[in-house]
């Protein structure tokens, strides 16, 4: 669970680009923080939102896209041990789908990169409630059940498909 420093990345960007490379996925796990969840990250010495778009910055200026490679529904044992992940926990590594606890952790982190969850999906308006846009997608990909009753887990599974694939942008979500 050690992560390089704020340091430690610019100087490897700085070898990646002198390389050619244009790229690099930084592996994060659980080694960052979310607001609201105050173990998620503990004792990981984990990345603030400043010090992630620090080390886009710098990489960005050096000609290298950094990616932030962070998990989701699963590889969570660390965080998921706490108390406070009870709640929406399904096994020691991973997240239960269908529960409203892991849609609400979920949107807690989508806060944190908004353009990517409105272009992949179009919902311009992300003040609407987890449960509209989780409609909203429904509606876009047909995940409908008999009766016009929108599919909650096939979505839910397909917008994490969608992470892990990169077909959202500049985050994997694994």
């Amino acid at each position: 669970s050690a992560m390089p420093t704020v340091d430690a990345c610019k100087e490897y960007i700085v070898n990646l680009a002198a390389m050619g490379m244009n790229m690099l996925m930084l592996y994060c796990e659980s080694n960052y923080e979310i607001e609201n969840y105050r173990y998620f990250g503990y004792m990981q010495n984990p990345y603030t939102t400043k010090e992630f778009n620090e080390i886009d910055a710098f990489a960005e200026s050096m000609g290298v896209e950094m990616i932030p490679c962070i998990q989701t529904y699963g590889h969570l044992a660390g965080y998921l041990s706490w108390p406070e992940a009870e709640p929406f926990k399904n096994s020691y590594w991973s997240l239960m789908t269908g529960n409203e606890k892991a849609y609400e952790f979920i949107e807690e982190m989508s806060i944190k990169y908004p353009d990517l969850i409105k272009e992949k999906y179009g919902i311009q308006d992300l003040t609407i409630p987890t449960l509209e846009k989780f409609n909203a997608i429904c509606k876009k990909r047909g995940f409908l059940l008999k009766g016009n009753e929108f599919d909650y887990d096939r979505c839910a599974t397909a917008i994490i498909d969608d992470f892990r694939k990169g077909r959202i942008g500049k985050i994997i979500l694994d």
